[in-house]
């Protein structure tokens, strides 16, 4: 089964970085990978929607991704119908908000989530953006991906300072999710 991750952010935010490293993530599990941005001429500040595959098998379709299993919303500004649209019944939602679920727009299909990753982040030592929170959030709902693999992923990509605060972000967003998913 080739698992469908769409993500939509702010230019600077590190959304097409985080699919990236998503995708190197997987490969270094073991699985078959791959991942692209989209994106306006603006160089900070524009939308920016990224696309992530990952499957046990080789991947050959290299489309826009229309009915993801996740989507990720790095930031409300950009929830609207446009975010989730294509989502299944089955479909998660993760936002990164500080608001509470009852606070934000009720899309038509899929389970959301709400993450503070930003707060979170900004009160771990050494990580500096909520997308390593978000990352370590998304590998709770991706058949076979596992947490050392990220970490890896960040050992191979960054510096040691800056790959220890990602990993500790990471693993508070799989730990807080995790917590989550007890719950519900």
């Amino acid at each position: 089964m080739i698992f469908e991750i769409r993500l939509h952010g702010i230019g600077g935010q590190g959304v097409a970085a985080s699919a990236d490293l998503l995708a190197f993530a997987a490969v270094q599990g073991g699985m078959w990978a791959h991942s692209f941005p989209f994106f306006g001429t603006e160089i900070r500040g524009g939308n920016v929607t990224a696309f992530t595959r990952i499957s046990p098998d080789p991947i050959r379709d290299r489309s826009f991704i229309y009915s993801p299993h996740l989507i990720v919303i790095f930031s409300t500004h950009l929830l609207s119908e446009d975010t989730w649209k294509g989502a299944r019944e089955e479909s998660v939602i993760l936002v990164n908000t500080s608001r509470s679920i009852e606070e934000l727009p009720t899309p038509p299909k899929g389970r959301l989530i709400v993450l503070d990753a930003d707060r979170i982040a900004d009160e771990l030592p050494g990580c500096r953006m909520g997308n390593s929170v978000l990352l370590g959030a998304m590998l709770t709902f991706i058949p076979a991906m596992q947490l050392g693999s990220l970490e890896s992923a960040f050992l191979e990509k960054f510096s040691s300072e800056t790959a220890q605060g990602n990993i500790t972000g990471a693993r508070e967003g799989y730990q807080r999710l995790k917590a989550i998913e007890k719950v519900v």
